[in-house]
């Protein structure tokens, strides 16, 4: 609901006619009045702009929004935003994306009551970020998660040196064999640990174990009728996935990379392999055959990059696969990347 100037008058006891020329810039001076509408604006939700009036020291309304876990390091995060802003005349307020269907939408929202805000969306991608800087355009946002391509300020943990650091004090401990856990592919912070990890391992002529993965998903299909002449019964439906992969460097310096690249997965269908329908009063049973719902996939790739400008690479890539339902390709990708 929007805050009417009747409302700060009558909280602040100032006349309808001061409090609104406080509000569009037009008084001089730093009174004591000023100051006083000015907050009495604030606390009731109206948002005054900070630059109308540099010379009061008016608190900074900062949000701080996050796509949060149930992790120790985030109640780290907040308690020292906490602490820091408490020094700096600064209200700070967390707000939580983790389940928000329109983040570019709570963003867009928060952004009318707010001076700033910071983010921190590790699952958000670049086309995400695009869409947010033109919802809300210039105002002052910083991403404290790695962002894809220079979109939007961003202060953030040098997770690749992470990486490489535990990796080093591995080494330095005596350890001889290393494997990887990774965390979920996107998320560009997990990516970059594992990334350092490893090219630390390879630089120094160690073996690594082959990524390995499981994964699982789960659908169900609930009945449904089609005015009696259609119909089926509920299924549920799960799929499993275990699969190594790894990377190999042939070459790697900071003009130019070759990798060969592989990948074998096992997929199976967990569940009900039946479907019972009916047609016209007539009902039938669709069975998955053993070869549909179980796959054996082999994926290989070689890729080569390199840096022909200061800000441009060019990328050749040819990837071949094969699976054990008789499905096979190769295929090819030129690319030119550059950044302006």
């Amino acid at each position: 609901m929007k805050v009417k100037l009747e409302e700060i008058a009558k909280k602040s006891g100032y006349s309808i006619a001061t409090v609104s020329r406080v509000l569009t810039g037009k008084a001089k001076g730093r009174s004591h009045s000023v100051s006083e509408i000015l907050l009495t604006a604030r606390e009731l939700g109206y948002k005054t702009p900070s630059s109308n009036y540099k010379n009061i020291s008016l608190p900074l309304d900062i949000a701080i929004i996050t796509q949060h876990d149930a992790e120790e390091f985030y109640s780290c995060l907040y308690e020292s935003f906490d602490r820091i802003s408490a020094g700096k005349n600064i209200h700070l307020s967390i707000h939580s994306a983790k389940y928000s269907k329109n983040l570019q939408n709570q963003i867009q929202l928060l952004s009318k009551y707010n001076d700033g805000i910071i983010l921190m969306a590790p699952t958000l991608d670049k086309a995400g970020y695009e869409d947010i800087i033109r919802k809300i355009s210039s105002f002052p946002l910083v991403s404290i998660a790695p962002v894809e391509g220079n979109i939007v300020p961003t202060i953030t943990f040098d997770s690749y040196e992470g990486g490489r650091l535990a990796a080093e004090l591995l080494v330095n401990s005596g350890y001889q064999n290393f494997g990887v856990i990774t965390g979920p592919s996107e998320k560009l912070e997990a990516n970059l640990r594992r990334n350092g990890f490893q090219d630390f391992l390879r630089k120094n002529n160690y073996k690594i174990i082959p990524d390995i993965g499981l994964t699982s998903s789960m659908s169900v299909t609930p009945s449904y009728d089609e005015s009696h002449y259609f119909s089926w019964r509920n299924r549920k439906v799960g799929n499993m996935s275990f699969y190594f992969t790894d990377t190999y460097y042939l070459k790697k310096n900071e003009l130019s990379k070759l990798s060969l690249d592989w990948d074998l997965n096992y997929r199976n269908i967990i569940g009900d392999k039946n479907q019972i329908y009916s047609i016209n009063g007539t009902s039938a049973t669709y069975k998955q055959d053993s070869d549909l719902s179980q796959e054996i996939s082999l994926i290989t790739g070689i890729n080569y990059e390199k840096y022909i400008l200061k800000n441009g690479k060019v990328g050749y890539s040819l990837v071949a696969m094969k699976t054990n339902q008789n499905t096979q390709s190769l295929t090819g990708n030129i690319s030119f990347k550059t950044n302006f």
